[in-house]
């Protein structure tokens, strides 16, 4: 009479099978939503440095004029644009190498 001590080989096959399925189901997801968070992360850190601008060019009462903002080797471009200088307009790269602009309104 015989033992069956381990694994059959279709089971292993299948089980490889099953492993081969959901990683190439979830390893681009995961990356695409990593590159989602880093690219969030850039706007936000955007939006952060204008802000902090806009702080103070009203608190010291500067003139609003175009500015490049350099922080950890990306630049940041900061543009006046519309009447009264009311719009702005703040352009990046993002680590993709993608060109990202973000339109606001400052008061």
């Amino acid at each position: 009479m015989l033992k069956n001590k381990g694994f059959y080989m279709a089971e292993l096959i299948i089980s490889l099978s099953g492993w081969l399925v959901i990683s190439t189901t979830f390893v681009p997801v995961f990356i695409k939503l990593h590159h989602q968070l880093i690219q969030q992360e850039e706007k936000s850190e955007a939006l952060h440095l204008f802000y902090e601008y806009l702080q103070t060019v009203i608190v010291e009462g500067q003139d609003r004029e175009n500015i490049v903002i350099t922080k950890e080797d990306k630049q940041y471009s900061i543009i006046w644009e519309g009447e009264n200088l009311r719009e702005v307009k703040i352009c990046y790269e993002d680590v993709l190498g993608n060109k990202v602009e973000i339109h606001e309104t400052a008061p």
